[in-house]
């Protein structure tokens, strides 16, 4: 009896000569030759390629680590303890823009401006009272010019205060009928504000176009 097919060169008998099924499963659980033949000439599967590949990455990483003796596992925690301090270095020189550094100030002057605002009530350039919030209030309004000519940040922790600035500036400059371009302005700072993720201090009255406003 021919043992191979001429057409595939596929083994139509195995070695023992026990037939066995040319199609579908074989004795014991085992494919028949056709099949395994069928298999082998079907396109493979990108996806199987892919998983395949994943998974030889993943036992020689750890058939490494297994074989990690005791003189490799310190030069392991020397290389993690030296990619953790690394780190840190890299973490301490992130960028800081100038603006940052005039956030906490600027925060305290436009507090300090608006507990003094009630001085501007009534007219009266002569009084003491109306003076010293005078002085106050350019102190606000000069930090808010610094910040803003300022070179243009590039962290949200320096457009952060940046919004701030604009808010102050604007501040209840919404009600009635805005002048130049307040209101863009507002807008601005609202976009800013609310991308940077940076909120306006309590002292802050609003923008004026606010539901309560008058009652704050």
């Amino acid at each position: 009896m021919t043992t191979h097919a001429h057409s595939t060169r596929t083994r139509l008998l195995p070695p023992s000569r026990s037939p066995q099924p040319l199609l579908g499963q074989g004795l014991g659980g085992q494919s028949g030759p056709v099949t395994q033949a069928i298999r082998t000439m079907r396109p493979a599967d990108p996806a199987d390629a892919a998983v395949a590949a994943i998974e030889d990455g993943l036992d020689r990483h750890f058939a490494e680590v297994d074989a990690a003796g005791s003189t490799t596992r310190p030069a392991l925690a020397e290389r993690a303890v030296a990619l953790r301090e690394r780190l840190e270095v890299r973490r301490c020189r992130k960028p800081s823009d100038p603006q940052v550094a005039l956030r906490d100030r600027l925060i305290a002057a436009h507090a300090a401006a608006m507990r003094v605002r009630w001085v501007f009530e009534v007219e009266d350039p002569d009084s003491s009272a109306y003076k010293a919030g005078l002085v106050i209030d350019n102190a606000m309004w000069a930090l808010i010019a610094e910040v803003l000519t300022l070179p243009a940040p590039s962290t949200p922790a320096g457009l952060g205060v940046v919004g701030l600035a604009l808010a102050f500036q604007v501040e209840g400059a919404l009600v009635g009928k805005p002048w130049e371009n307040e209101d863009k302005i507002a807008a601005a700072s609202r976009a800013i504000l609310a991308v940077t993720g940076t909120a306006l201090p309590p002292a802050f009255t609003g923008f004026g176009d606010e539901a309560g406003l008058e009652a704050r």
